[in-house]
């Protein structure tokens, strides 16, 4: 898949369960149309045509006599590439150990669908993609990295992990959960560190206790 690809071409289900691609021709056409030179020269800066494009989801367009936004399929398009690797990557890491592979994780997450019946629309159904984009803010980080956080920390994926053994623990909760005595006697018995050294990083502790503890930023796990 080109770099630029990624905004047109949607991954989604099978009736086996393994992940296709569809091409979205009204995603495609838009893009285009906004960044003609990117579709010649493939010079791609993703933070910016992020942005862009978040900008643009007011513009609309009819497709299969529902009323999209070309902007809001372009970024469900790439949201869609990130789930698909972030499942793949699980499955390298974990899969061969815990027992499942790929397909497993695809149904909990690759979930988006363009054409909807009416009685799906009035059911209120929103796309693990759909959800992300909604939280989305280009202002705080590229959408590749906020997708696979939020994709990680999705109810349904964490379950199955858990059920399979694996908890996935992440660098904020380390840093949420370890006061400065703990810090201080990790540093001191495993890593040996001076006593200057220690006190420097027992300060840094507890700076960012104090900036993020309670903050919005901890439900958004990195692992």
């Amino acid at each position: 898949m080109s770099s630029t690809s990624k905004y047109w071409l949607l991954i989604r289900l099978d009736v086996t369960g393994n992940s296709k691609i569809e091409k979205i021709a009204a995603a495609k056409a838009f893009f285009a149309s906004m960044f003609p030179d990117v579709i010649t020269t493939e010079n791609l800066i993703d933070a910016h045509i992020q942005r862009q494009l978040v900008v643009n989801q007011a513009s609309e367009v009819s497709t299969n006599n529902i009323t999209v936004h070309p902007a809001e399929l372009c970024l469900r398009c790439f949201i869609s590439s990130v789930i698909e690797q972030v499942c793949i990557q699980l499955e390298i890491n974990f899969g061969n150990n815990y027992g499942f592979t790929r397909r497993d994780l695809f149904p909990l997450v690759l979930n988006d669908v363009i054409e909807r019946s009416t009685k799906q629309q009035q059911s209120f159904y929103t796309s693990v993609a759909c959800e992300i984009l909604q939280s989305y803010n280009p202002e705080r980080g590229n959408l590749s990295t906020w997708t696979s956080k939020l994709v990680k920390q999705h109810r349904e994926l964490k379950v199955f992990l858990i059920e399979h053994g694996i908890y996935l623990v992440t660098d904020w909760a380390i840093l949420n959960d370890t006061n400065s005595e703990q810090l201080q006697r990790i540093f001191q018995e495993f890593h040996h560190l001076t006593q200057s050294e220690i006190r420097l990083a027992a300060i840094l502790l507890e700076s960012y206790h104090r900036i993020y503890r309670g903050s919005s930023v901890l439900t958004v796990l990195n692992y």
